[in-house]
């Protein structure tokens, strides 16, 4: 489990100083299309008539800034994520709770900003993707762009799948690359292109280890299933491992609720290609698969 996010005194300090200082005039948001963002490493500037705080917290304490934004970002939307895998490192409640008495005394005053979501307890779900752009302003970071293009809302389906092409074409084979290809995955899978859905998934097997790995190859094989390709699902039970198990087992309920969506004939389909294919490399996987296609 990572760590909670900790704020430096000097940094808290400043950002307490700001949102409390009706003069200051810091906005962490990108002007322009978010698209810019992407293409770009220019960062927020300061504001012509910025405070000598709002100054130094640029000047000194920008990179960690950047940090807390994303941190605060991911503890948002893991309050109400969007058909994802819980991953082992998630920021629960408890978590939440620690990073909130870190990070900041009560600020009582309106809502100056986003400045004062990040050091007032209280994260909400509906503010994830405007501290990811704020993160992405402040410090450009390819972390800061998966975020803004995954904690887009459902809504904005399009601009995210955009977005995550865009840093899919920026980035080398590595953890993220398989974070933006499962993610690219799930919202392909989200607007029906089920063939589209399984060839990312199925390339972002071999990106990374893990639990992530995990989340791959049991959304290619399920995805395989309701396509009917015997040839694929038998390729991706042969490269499965045993140590894989305990993740797949903790993956299954959200599974099950797509599956729970979907026809009784695709079903049926999933059911007769799973039963087709033979493997002794990944017999949980299938046990796993037969039990909530059941």
């Amino acid at each position: 489990m990572k760590p909670v996010p900790e704020i430096d005194p000097e940094l808290h300090g400043l950002l307490d100083e700001i949102v409390r200082d009706p003069r200051s005039a810091l906005r962490l948001t990108p002007r322009r299309a978010l698209r810019h963002w992407f293409d770009t490493d220019e960062r927020v500037g300061k504001p012509i008539d910025a405070t000598t705080a709002e100054r130094h917290l640029l000047a000194v304490h920008r990179e960690a800034l950047a940090k807390l934004l994303l941190d605060a970002a991911w503890i948002a939307y893991w309050k109400a994520p969007v058909l994802s895998y819980l991953p082992a490192e998630r920021h629960d409640g408890d978590e939440e709770a620690r990073w909130n008495r870190a990070a900041a005394r009560r600020v009582e005053l309106g809502d100056p900003g986003v400045l004062l979501t990040v050091i007032e307890p209280g994260l909400t779900h509906a503010r994830a993707h405007t501290l990811a752009c704020a993160a992405l302003a402040t410090v450009p970071s390819d972390d800061a762009r998966y975020a803004v293009a995954t904690l887009l809302p459902r809504s904005e389906q399009g601009e995210s799948l955009r977005a995550l092409r865009s840093l899919q074409a920026r980035l080398k084979p590595g953890e993220l690359a398989q974070r933006v290809r499962n993610t690219l995955g799930k919202r392909l899978c989200a607007a029906g292109t089920l063939e589209e859905a399984c060839d990312e998934y199925a390339q972002a097997v071999d990106l990374g280890e893990g639990y992530m790995r995990t989340a791959s190859l049991l959304s290619t094989l399920n995805l395989g299933c309701f396509l009917g390709d015997v040839q694929h699902v038998q390729r991706m039970l042969d490269r499965a491992g045993r140590e894989l198990a305990e993740d797949a087992v903790a993956m299954g309920p959200l599974l099950a609720t797509w599956v729970s969506s979907r026809p009784p004939l695709e079903v049926q389909r999933a059911r007769s290609t799973l039963a087709q294919a033979r493997t002794t490399k990944a017999e949980v996987l299938q046990v796993l698969l037969r039990q909530i296609y059941s």
